[in-house]
């Protein structure tokens, strides 16, 4: 009986390395797994373009590029539309309009806020739509460009997946919105991102809140969503939404980028630049 016991503690390390090692592979893959179900969106992928005649605007179909449980199911068709337009607008205005391509969303009313129709991308002629393969991941980078004389904006499509949009002040050469690749469009989520020169932006707007500064700060979320709060409290979002920022550059004094999101949905920006 004393062997037995002293075997058996003899035997006690070995096996609480192996029960370590059990543990740690199983708590490993419990946080990849955690990671992975907390990707919202992969992007989509670019399956054809389209540009008007008159060069006025760009239509660009979107194909999900894979599917995330996360807030919901993913819209898997989705069209762009890029134009740059002069109905209640200035020449160097441009619109940007995302939506689901096989059934109508709700949008602000035209008679609240008077807009442009978008074009029906199903009346191009298909001799005038682009292909684009969306299996081809290497090679230089395809790139469909909009721009008017007389105008100083620029957008530009970039087709290597998950696709990307740019926008550029053709003055300056400054990228005033640079759309990441990870477009999120989900029947009750949406997001997306742009990047900006950390060194040289500087943002306002995105009201309505109280804050010690009107310069927004790094690493800061604000919640577009009326609540009725007294004005006294700071960083909250207070009795008015505002999806208006606008970006300033240090390079150009003077110079703006102003940028506008329209939305009836609540909404959370937040600014992780550093």
């Amino acid at each position: 009986m004393l062997h037995l016991v002293m075997g058996t503690l003899r035997s006690l390390p070995n096996l609480l390395i192996l029960l370590l090692i059990f543990f740690f592979y199983s708590f490993s893959a419990i946080q990849s797994d955690s990671k992975t179900n907390q990707i919202a969106g992969y992007g989509y992928d670019l399956r054809s373009i389209s540009v008007d005649p008159s060069g006025k605007s760009l239509t660009a179909e979107l194909r999900l590029i894979r599917e995330s449980s996360v807030y919901g199911p993913d819209i898997p068709n989705l069209n762009l539309f890029a134009r740059r337009v002069h109905f209640f607008e200035t020449k160097d205005r441009l619109r940007v309009r995302i939506t689901d391509s096989d059934h109508q969303r709700w949008e602000v009313p035209q008679h609240i806020i008077p807009r442009e129709p978008p074009p029906s991308h199903r009346s191009m002629p298909e001799d005038q739509r682009v292909q684009v393969d969306s299996n081809k991941t290497r090679g230089p980078e395809k790139q469909l460009v909009l721009g008017l004389a007389g105008s100083d904006l620029v957008f530009t499509l970039h087709t290597t997946p998950p696709f990307r949009f740019t926008v550029m002040r053709r003055s300056t050469g400054d990228i005033l919105f640079d759309s990441m690749p990870t477009l999120v469009f989900k029947d009750r989520y949406l997001e997306i991102s742009s990047a900006l020169p950390a060194d040289r932006a500087s943002l306002y707007g995105f009201g309505e809140h109280t804050k010690k500064s009107f310069r927004l700060k790094p690493n800061d979320t604000l919640t577009l969503w009326n609540s009725d709060i007294a004005a006294a409290n700071l960083d909250l979002n207070l009795y008015g939404s505002h999806p208006f920022y606008i970006d300033v550059r240090s390079s150009q004094p003077g110079a703006s980028g102003p940028g506008e999101l329209r939305t009836a949905c609540s909404s959370s920006i937040a600014m992780a630049w550093t």
